[in-house]
């Protein structure tokens, strides 16, 4: 049974992300199946690209979490993430009641990602691979009931930068926090970055940018760098640099440019 039409390279993108995940971890087919609650036939014919069925969003998420390598499955995949709304409330106050820095912030990190989320698609731009700055500005305003106006420290930034500070102003008026005074940093402004980040490069269209450059060099992965991922999905999303590898880190992508010793990619991992 071949995969259905237009299906074999997201299968191939699977398939190479699922054996570099694996060998990283040291782990061998059959173990990571059985952390994942899978036969060890599935797994192989999933690294082979020969698995004959629709994939499960379920079934990723199980293998990620034995591979410890978040969402980077599903966008091998070509399917959504998994979303901060799918995250178990009762666990997160858990989490946060532990009092653990690391998991509060980690949690904060999704919640502010949800947050940007409601105006992924209203702030679209026509071809819907790029979110409008303008667009943007007026869905924040109009909810917020805040004037969003980018007041930018520099007037020589480039295209990605002005729309940066335009992100930068609506995230403030999102998190209801002063705008910048500029040299002076208001507190908060960390939050403000990060939450630009989010609304100017979305999970969707950060799985987007990403696919449509690995896919095409599945059989060349090795030879393609992170620094050439980061430059050409920020040229896509036209976003500066540093938000690019943020958002292409959050998605998992980072790991899998990573060296891997020769004696782990011998036969028998």
């Amino acid at each position: 049974m071949s995969p259905p039409t237009g299906e074999s390279p997201l299968r191939e993108s699977l398939a190479a992300a699922l054996r570099a995940h694996r060998m990283r971890a040291r782990l061998s087919r059959s173990e990571v199946a059985a952390r994942a609650g899978l036969d060890p036939s599935v797994l192989s014919r999933l690294e082979r690209a020969e698995y004959p069925h629709r994939i499960k969003s379920e079934t990723l998420s199980r293998l990620a979490s034995a591979l410890d390598c978040n969402d980077s499955l599903h966008l091998a995949a070509g399917l959504p993430t998994p979303t901060v709304q799918e995250l178990n409330p009762a666990l997160q106050r858990a989490h946060l009641a532990a009092g653990d820095p690391a998991t509060r912030d980690g949690l904060r990190r999704l919640e502010l990602r949800g947050f940007a989320a409601r105006f992924d698609r209203a702030a679209l731009g026509r071809d819907g691979s790029q979110v409008d700055e303008m667009r943007l500005a007026l869905a924040v305003g109009r909810e917020t009931g805040r004037e969003v106006v980018a007041r930018s420290a520099s007037s020589e930034l480039d295209a990605a930068g002005r729309r940066f500070w335009t992100a930068h102003a609506a995230a403030h008026a999102l998190l209801q926090s002063h705008g910048c005074r500029w040299p002076r940093l208001e507190p908060g402004e960390g939050e403000a970055n990060y939450v630009a980040g989010a609304l100017l490069a979305p999970d969707r269209l950060v799985q987007a940018a990403v696919r449509s450059c690995l896919i095409p060099r599945s059989e060349e992965l090795w030879d393609y760098s992170c620094a050439d991922l980061t430059a050409e999905v920020a040229e896509r999303l036209l976003v500066p640099g540093w938000v690019a590898i943020q958002r292409i880190a959050e998605a998992g992508q980072i790991e899998l440019f990573l060296p891997l010793p020769e004696e782990e990619l011998e036969e028998g991992l």
